[in-house]
């Protein structure tokens, strides 16, 4: 089956000259670029306006690592490249959700005067996003999820597209708090930020004494990306095998006593619940998994999913929302020392054994 002109001329123009230009300014995080161009394209949310006009919103990001790995030049990057207008709020422990989102001031004429937050942007950068108050961390969600903001009584659509890249830093550090679960499902991805070589430390040392902004020219408009989303969304074929591939993988998880999966883990909690709510996985993470298989299919060249697509993105797309119980994550943190290192790489290994033993269409 051979794509239509028209997908392969949203490849060459928009997809593929982003992620080369992406490739060129960062050192290293090939994967986390990858992942990154990805959801920009891809259709994460699905909705509708109160008009009754139909919403795609972008697969948003979440990005955990360290301090200095390169996640603000990223999204600068990603911004300048997209002739778009960028902003970033920091995590703090006092903010209010105005802060994010804007609020209303009275004028001495006694109007009112909208002052817009943060999230009236293009690209967002949310870094440390879970050192905001769970307060804080709501006011995200509307955006993420409807591409709209509501302060006082109005309710004010998001330029499309509106893409948000939040990064976290990992729970065992002081400071930090457990992302709100209505906020972390509204992530399409959740990355991990690797350390970089040694090989690319020095290459990052020497990229940055002259930065070569000829790399930075535009390649797309703002209206490209949401065009070419909305085109990949509508002419990507999924068969419904493997929309059943996806929907028994959430259902493994789900309901792991039926897929002999975990035993071990499973015995040593002694009837403690393995996650924090049940069930684990809900049905936007199918959307999400359908959207970022479609934009893995088409990454690839092909304008229909196959099973490996899914298998790919799996890992990426369920890390934000497997959400480990407290009590069991430090039984089994502690039970297998060697074996799992951190919260992320016990949720890793669990999503590794689902994907590995459910049954490939």
């Amino acid at each position: 089956m051979q794509c239509p002109q028209k997908y392969h001329n949203f490849l060459n123009t928009h997809v593929y000259p982003l992620k080369n230009a992406l490739q060129k300014i960062m050192v290293g995080q090939k994967s986390v670029i990858h992942r990154v161009v990805m959801s920009l394209f891809a259709v994460g949310q699905r909705d509708f306006y109160p008009d009754g006009t139909r919403f795609l919103g972008t697969g948003h990001v979440l990005c955990e690592g360290g301090v200095g790995t390169g996640k603000t030049v990223l999204c600068k990057a990603l911004s300048l490249l997209l002739a778009s207008n960028n902003k970033r709020v920091s995590g703090m422990p006092d903010a209010l959700p105005s802060d994010i989102t804007g609020c209303e001031i009275i004028l001495l004429t006694g109007d009112l005067k909208k002052i817009e937050g943060p999230l009236f942007c293009n690209i967002m950068l949310a870094d440390e996003i879970n050192r905001f108050p769970p307060k804080a961390q709501n006011a995200f969600i509307e955006a993420l999820a409807e591409g709209s903001v509501t302060i006082g009584n109005e309710t004010y659509r998001l330029n499309q597209p509106f893409f948000c890249l939040a990064t976290q830093n990992p729970t065992e550090q002081k400071g930090t708090s457990k992302m709100q679960e209505a906020l972390s499902d509204r992530f399409m991805f959740k990355l991990i930020m690797e350390e970089t070589t040694e090989s690319e430390k020095v290459a990052i040392a020497k990229r940055t004494h002259n930065f070569n902004l000829d790399d930075l020219n535009k390649i797309i408009d703002s209206d490209d990306v949401y065009e070419a989303r909305e085109y990949f969304f509508d002419n990507t074929y999924v068969h419904d095998k493997v929309r059943r591939y996806c929907a028994r993988i959430l259902t493994a998880i789900n309901h792991p006593d039926d897929y002999n999966l975990f035993s071990e883990e499973r015995e040593y909690l002694s009837g403690e619940n393995l996650f924090k709510q049940s069930p684990a996985l809900n049905d936007r993470a199918m959307l999400h998994l359908e959207g970022a298989a479609m934009m893995e299919a088409a990454m690839a060249g092909r304008d229909f999913v196959l099973p490996i697509d899914v298998y790919r993105i799996a890992s990426d797309v369920l890390r934000a929302r497997l959400l480990i119980s407290e009590a069991s994550l430090y039984l089994l943190l502690d039970t297998f020392p060697e074996k799992y290192k951190s919260e992320t790489n016990l949720i890793d290994f669990l999503i590794k054994e689902t994907i590995d033993k459910v049954h490939v269409p």
